[in-house]
């Protein structure tokens, strides 16, 4: 048992018809994955091609006014052999307060960076994410 880890997920997003994808996003429009449940709460990864390569982690539940969720977690992407790659992670730890806050990266990669990762003109970005337990106060 983990004194700090409520719930663990790992989710696999995979990102289909990217060159597609490219050409349709435009200015601070991202591309939002099926929904997911971890710790009690709806999360999505969404994926925005504007620049480079920004992924971001979204709270789809709406939260009770005190509420706040720490949680940790990273985005990878997976090698045409399904493999995680240790050489692109990035982590991160925060809490998230309100629905439809979103916390990321937005220079997770460049485009051109990612051209070894997309295979069949798709990529799959694997988000593992811990909710945190909630500290009590004595």
């Amino acid at each position: 048992m983990s004194l700090t880890v409520a719930a663990r997920r790992v989710f696999d997003f995979k990102v289909e018809d990217y060159s597609f994808a490219i050409q349709m996003a435009g200015f601070c429009e991202s591309f939002q994955s099926d929904t997911f449940d971890v710790g009690g709460y709806h999360w999505a990864v969404r994926f925005s091609p504007e620049l480079g390569v920004s992924l971001k982690l979204v709270i789809l539940s709406k939260l009770k006014a005190v509420e706040r969720v720490g949680l940790k977690f990273a985005f990878t992407l997976l090698d045409k052999s399904g493999k995680a790659s240790a050489a692109v992670l990035q982590k991160k730890y925060s809490k998230f307060f309100f629905k439809g806050q979103e916390e990321g990266f937005d220079d997770f990669m460049s485009k051109k960076d990612l051209g070894k990762y997309i295979h069949g003109d798709c990529f799959v970005v694997r988000c593992t994410l811990s909710v945190l337990r909630q500290p009590k106060r004595h």
